[in-house]
C-alpha cells in the first residue's frame, strides 16, 4: 500500500482507529447481560444444599450460643 501524502495516511489512520474501536464496542456490547447479578449485602438466603454440612453446623452452634445467651439476660 502507498500512500501519496502525509493527509491519505492520516485519513486511512482515522478509518482504521474507527474500525477498531468499533470492533471494541461491538465485543464489549456482546458480552453485556450474559451475566448475572450478585446478591451482594442484600441478604438472600442460601438453601440447605448450597451450605456445606461444616457451615451449617457453625451456623446451629451459633444460633444455640445466641439463645443461651438471650435466655440468660
Amino acid at each position: 500500500m502507498k500512500l501519496e501524502s502525509d493527509e491519505d495516511f492520516n485519513n486511512y489512520l482515522a478509518n482504521i482507529e474507527q474500525d477498531v474501536a468499533d470492533e471494541i464496542q461491538a465485543a464489549s456490547d456482546a458480552g453485556l447481560g450474559n451475566d448475572t447479578p450478585s446478591t451482594g449485602g442484600r441478604g438472600v438466603k442460601l438453601k440447605d444444599d448450597e451450605v456445606s454440612p461444616a457451615m451449617q453446623e457453625i451456623v446451629k452452634q451459633r444460633e444455640a450460643d445466641a439463645k443461651a445467651k438471650a435466655g440468660a439476660q
